[in-house]
């Protein structure tokens, strides 16, 4: 059977990949009255204890780390949406996975990372927080301050891409 699509601002919502500690990731479609625009990644942050105010508050200065920040391992084309009082972030869609899923498949089937991959993602991370040092927004260094596996993608080929700033 299958299930209608759901709206979420101007994203429409194809799959839910995830409903994990920060909401709901949906890989989704940015459109206007013309088509799709993009695929995106689209993180609803839509649990109670997640302070909706604060990420709305930031919306704009996310935006602008998205626009001055220039690596492969930082997300890109990120956009602040709020529906119905509710804010998601979107990025541009890179064929991956969060970094939680891994991990809780690596518990669930009790099959480790191979130290090799770890070490690889852990440096795109590295990159991605070390590339945002060199940018100053408002006056200011920026600096992720919530790191979480949730927030980060690892792609096919094992490179990781953080989002979130």
């Amino acid at each position: 059977m299958a299930e209608a699509y759901r709206v979420f601002g101007s994203y429409l919502r194809f799959k839910e990949i995830v409903s994990d500690t920060l909401g709901s990731l949906y890989r989704a479609g940015e459109f206007s009255s013309t088509g799709v625009l993009r695929t995106v990644w689209l993180r609803v942050f839509d649990r109670a204890e997640i302070p909706a105010d604060d990420i709305i508050r930031d919306f704009e200065r996310t935006q602008k780390i998205s626009g001055a920040v220039k690596s492969s391992s930082v997300a890109s084309g990120v956009e602040g949406v709020v529906a119905e009082g509710v804010p998601g972030i979107a990025c541009d869609y890179v064929p991956s996975q969060p970094l939680s899923v891994i991990f809780d498949r690596a518990a669930a089937e009790r099959f480790p990372i191979p130290v090799d991959n770890a070490l690889l993602i852990l440096e795109k991370v590295s990159l991605a927080l070390s590339a945002t040092l060199t940018v100053e927004i408002d006056g200011s260094r920026v600096v992720h301050g919530f790191v979480h596996p949730c927030l980060i993608f690892v792609t096919n080929d094992g490179e990781g891409i953080v989002t979130g700033f």
